[in-house]
């Protein structure tokens, strides 16, 4: 029975290639996951692909190869890998020879691509690679961004097979495409390098289950990493880059989440305390964050109250307003100058319009009771820092900026901003942030 043999064979080769990508993310055996690697590799050179079943070559590659990618991805996301940059170098590796073999067999490219695991593996693929674009390793998000342009590659196939748009296939197939070339540019600094990566992802217009589930692990983690630098602050150099990378790739690409409303776009991990201000008792992120001396400058440093229905990504941008005026000692001033920067400068203008409503409920609380406005340390730390944030803002000529500012309304935080400026007396720091404040006035008529 041919039939029968062709599943056999179909079987005994998952079964192995299964086996050898177990293999693959063992610590503390080098050397055989060295090996797996490489003879995942022998496994996926074309010639030796149309020999998984060939009875059917193509289904049985969609339906093994996009196993494996899964599987490889999976572990790579859970940051369950030592080695993960070199895995995923091999994995590029792998997508070239998987390009291989449908470019030979490009006619009928797209057979039995329809699978459930065909889509996972995608979506997995790109929440991967999505994720190392933040790494504070360089050469991994050179990598992360030259495998985009073979996922590319694999969709032109793809959608020449079948006479689609390539659209149809990856979404965001031209940002993919961008990033893929600017991965060919060697001679970049790391800061140099996130920086196009965050412009890049501003520009990232679709959303996808893999961007959506990219930004919801990412904001996981963010939210474990900004505990673990406010509770236990260390020295590792890479530790502080990778938060301030993720912070802003979590700014940047967080616009790709505003248009996902029936989807929420991460956890629910962080929520504010809630009840009348005399009831509250401050969460411990919030007193972490913001060290202050009183309840009253306490109660105007957490973050604002919000209800059941605000999204993960306003959570996210109300953490970011109370880390703007973080009082630690060992990590304050590094924390409210990268906050400060990354809403000011990285920011997707498509969260602008959420951003400026924020910042002005903040600012408005300042003058909810009667009586003279209530000037501390914190409050005017945070005037600051929304000076510095909104004269970013109105100086940035990126792509799509003009437009959200336009719709956003700063009328009433612009006069706030004055009221309390005006009281602060005539200090050094006083002069300074009443020149400041001028400027973005200034800036503002301009625009």
């Amino acid at each position: 029975n041919p039939g029968k043999q062709a599943q056999e064979t179909q079987s005994s080769t998952a079964e192995l290639i299964a086996g050898l990508v177990q293999l693959v993310p063992l610590v503390n055996t080098a050397q055989l996951s060295q090996e797996a690697m490489e003879a995942l590799l022998v496994l996926h050179l074309p010639e030796t692909i149309e020999l998984w079943n060939p009875q059917a070559p193509i289904e049985t590659f969609w339906d093994i190869s996009s196993l494996v990618l899964f599987l490889i991805c999976k572990k790579l996301i859970g940051h369950q890998m030592v080695n993960s940059t070199e895995v995923l170098k091999w994995l590029r590796e792998i997508l070239i020879c998987r390009n291989k073999f449908l470019l030979k067999n490009k006619e009928c490219a797209t057979q039995g691509s329809g699978i459930p695991i065909c889509r996972q593996a995608q979506t997995k693929l790109e929440v991967c690679l999505y994720m190392f674009l933040w790494s504070p390793d360089t050469e991994a998000v050179l990598v992360a961004m030259s495998c985009l342009g073979h996922l590319c590659e694999e969709a032109d196939i793809r959608c020449s097979a079948d006479e689609v748009l390539v659209q149809n296939i990856l979404p965001n197939y031209a940002t993919f495409t961008e990033f893929a070339s600017v991965s060919n540019i060697m001679a970049t600094g790391r800061s140099t390098l996130q920086k196009r990566v965050m412009a890049l992802l501003r520009r990232i217009e679709h959303p996808t289950a893999g961007n959506t589930e990219a930004w919801e692990d990412t904001h996981a983690k963010w939210e474990q990493d900004t505990k673990q630098i406010l509770n236990f602050p260390k020295n590792k150099v890479e530790d502080g880059q990778e938060w301030i990378n993720m912070t802003g790739f979590l700014c940047a690409l967080g616009g790709v989440c505003l248009s996902q409303h029936s989807k929420p776009c991460g956890p629910t991990t962080y929520s504010p305390p809630m009840g009348p201000m005399s009831e509250r008792k401050y969460s411990m992120v919030s007193v972490g964050v913001c060290e202050v001396s009183n309840a009253a400058a306490g109660a105007s440093a957490t973050c604002s109250s919000s209800s059941s229905t605000e999204t993960p990504l306003g959570r996210f941008l109300d953490r970011l307003l109370v880390l703007l005026v973080c009082g630690h000692e060992r990590v304050g001033l590094h924390v409210r100058t990268n906050v400060k920067e990354l809403l000011g400068l990285e920011l997707s203008p498509v969260l602008y319009h959420m951003l400026f409503n924020k910042l002005r409920n903040r600012i408005g609380r300042f003058f909810d009771t009667q009586g003279p406005v209530p000037i501390n340390d914190t409050n005017t730390q945070f005037v600051e820092q929304t000076i510095a944030i909104m004269k970013n803002l109105l100086d940035n000529h990126a792509e799509g900026s003009s437009e959200h500012l336009g719709q956003a309304s700063i009328e009433t935080m612009m006069l706030n901003l004055v009221r309390y400026v005006r009281v602060l007396g005539n200090t050094l720091h006083a002069i300074q942030m009443k020149t400041k404040l001028c400027q973005l006035v200034e800036v503002m008529m301009e625009r």
